[in-house]
């Protein structure tokens, strides 16, 4: 096996040795050499040992050479010629060159364990757990939404205040811990770094760091290695070995990933189906519902969880989210699609209406600064493009920041009515003149038409409306006497047709007033 300078730095027993040397990723030493006399046979596949004061009498050969170097050396050579070296003050260099030498059998030793479990079609499981035996810290293996598929190496058993504490506790990373700034600068981080990184997170885990790195198929991300300094530093050889083992995982799951990395897939994939307005079969979508314990005719509710911006690094922290909406959710399906998380609530309309949950929900989506949407509950499975572009109408009417963190449809459904009329007609026209004129010519015209809607809305009875308007019921029968005559109606005789005409018209001139 080809290891680097950092690994055999990383080995050495010497605590007075130092490294000058490259910070990257290249296996290129493959044994350890004295240095020759020729000059001209130098190979980079070498860690050669010499003199400090040798390294002036080698010409500049245009090779990244390596070495171990005893005594005073001219560290500006190393610098000039772009070589690395390990500088050990002088002492017994063969006690040190056997050390070395035992380093490579070490590491070849581990090579060939591994991969003998590979041919021998050992578990990705076991091939993780060789792998994680020359590390010094624990490492795990999650999919893309943080869920922990396994882990390799020992815990101590104080968990408490690291990030290992929620993924044996609860089954999955805690990236949502992190503060909105700290997401950002993670996900971007994990889209611009192929190989191993350190990121230390102050607020969230004071002086813990933590290693990640993606696992990739054809060059598109589908797993994550994580690891943290809990039992040792991180160092840059350690760093190195944990980009062999994130090489090696990459070629065992390559070919089979799907299968530890499916969750609900089968149901998931009609669902994105049905959105599409696509054609499915009912009895095999039966089927999965069942396996589920859920039947089409069920209630159902939808919710849309989703970040103000949708740009990439977001895109990304989604994936992360959902294991905490999952937990908070309980009895929910969970599903990944285009730009946020979708959640599929079962047999509890009423969910968001107990106290404890929705603030719970509140202050999570606070806290990752994310909002949802809420569908109106439906009582099929197949409407569930209806509730659906519900959720998408919710996400394009709720644009502020300031505004609630959930939003029923609810609560947009007439100013949806309202904004998709006024793209086909000319709004005016669909609107009692009379009540444009009340509401835009009258001293407290808004008073007056606002009292007329509310009105409406309770029937027509006029002490509820009063109650509901605040104001003494002589108020109300003076403003509706007043609009009678200026409509040349009688509010309590009217057909059902006028009714939806004059209910309509309150609206769309508030509407209008609003544009």
């Amino acid at each position: 096996m080809k290891i680097n300078l950092h690994i055999i730095f990383d080995e050495l027993k010497s605590s007075e040795a130092r490294i000058i040397a490259r910070e990257d990723f290249d296996y290129v030493i493959a044994d350890v050499r004295y240095l020759p006399k020729d000059y001209t046979k130098l190979s980079e596949h070498y860690v050669y040992f010499a003199d400090g004061l040798s390294l002036q009498e080698i010409r500049s050969c245009g090779k990244k050479l390596q070495f171990v170097l005893f005594g005073k050396a001219d560290e500006s050579l190393l610098a000039v010629n772009n070589w690395s070296a390990i500088l050990v003050p002088e002492t017994d260099r063969n006690i040190i060159f056997e050390e070395v030498q035992q380093i490579f059998e070490k590491y070849n030793q581990w090579e060939d364990e591994v991969f003998l479990a590979i041919a021998n079609g050992d578990s990705a499981q076991q091939v993780f757990e060789i792998c994680a035996r020359i590390l010094r810290n624990p490492i795990a293996l999650f999919d893309l939404s943080g869920i922990l598929i396994f882990k390799a190496g020992d815990l101590p058993e104080d968990l408490k205040n690291t990030s290992w504490e929620d993924v044996m506790r609860k089954g999955y990373a805690p990236g949502d811990k992190y503060s909105p700034s700290e997401q950002k600068e993670v996900f971007k981080l994990i889209q611009s770094h192929k190989k191993p990184f350190v990121y230390q997170s102050y607020e969230t885990f004071g002086e813990q760091k933590e290693v990640m790195t993606t696992l990739s198929k054809d060059g598109i991300p589908f797993a994550y290695l994580g690891s943290t300094d809990i039992l040792a530093p991180f160092t840059f050889g350690q760093l190195a070995i944990i980009h062999y083992v994130q090489r090696i995982m990459e070629m065992v799951l390559k070919k089979d990933y799907a299968s530890y990395l499916a969750g609900h897939r089968d149901i998931t994939l009609f669902i994105e189906r049905i959105i599409r307005g696509q054609e499915i079969d009912k009895h095999t979508l039966a089927y999965y519902l069942k396996k589920m314990k859920w039947q089409l005719k069920d209630n159902f509710c939808l919710l849309f969880f989703y970040k103000s911006d949708d740009s990439p690094v977001e895109k990304m922290f989604m994936n992360i989210c959902s294991n905490t909406i999952k937990d908070l959710l309980g009895d929910a399906l969970l599903l990944l699609y285009d730009d946020g998380i979708w959640a599929i609530l079962h047999n509890d309309a009423d969910w968001l209406k107990d106290e404890v949950n929705f603030h719970n929900l509140t202050l999570y989506l606070e806290r990752t600064d994310m909002f949802c949407a809420v569908s109106i509950s439906f009582y099929d499975f197949l409407y569930i493009k209806h509730a659906y572009n519900q959720c998408r109408i919710v996400r394009a009417s709720v644009k502020e920041k300031s505004s609630p963190r959930i939003c029923r449809y609810e609560t947009v459904y007439m100013q949806d009515i309202l904004d998709s009329l006024s793209t086909f007609y000319d709004i005016y026209s669909l609107c009692h003149p009379q009540i444009l004129y009340i509401y835009n010519n009258w001293i407290n015209g808004k008073e007056y038409i606002k009292s007329l809607q509310i009105y409406l809305i309770n029937g027509r009875n006029i002490t509820s409306a009063a109650n509901m308007l605040h104001i003494h019921r002589n108020t109300l029968i003076y403003r509706l006497d007043r609009m009678k005559e200026e409509l040349n109606l009688d509010f309590t005789e009217i057909d059902e047709r006028t009714l939806l005409i004059l209910y309509l018209s309150c609206l769309i001139a508030k509407y209008l007033d609003e544009e």
